[in-house]
């Protein structure tokens, strides 16, 4: 794979990956939300779900749903851009 350097810091890159130093695209362009670096994240303070919160999550997932799901994504890939277009399209000319 081809490597270059990042526009705005000069960091060793790869095309179409974001910038580990700066968080910029190859082209230059800004993320939406800029990359967290480790220093960050070892900061952070993570704590467990509430009991109430657990509970709420344990009655809007259903376990059965989500295997049949994630069956028919290994098996047929997914969903395919072309399955949903139109009501992208629809939405995006206010037809909703």
């Amino acid at each position: 794979m081809q490597k270059i350097r990042c526009p705005i810091c000069g960091r060793e890159t790869v095309p179409g990956v974001v910038c580990s130093e700066c968080s910029l695209n190859a082209n230059g362009t800004a993320l939406a939300q800029p990359l967290v670096t480790q220093e960050e994240v070892a900061g952070w303070n993570i704590e467990r779900p509430s009991p109430d919160v657990l509970a709420w999550a344990r009655q809007t997932f259903n376990e059965m749903e989500f295997q049949a799901v994630l069956r028919e994504v290994e098996q047929g890939g997914g969903h395919q851009f072309e399955d949903f277009i139109e009501e992208i399209e629809r939405i995006a000319n206010g037809d909703q």
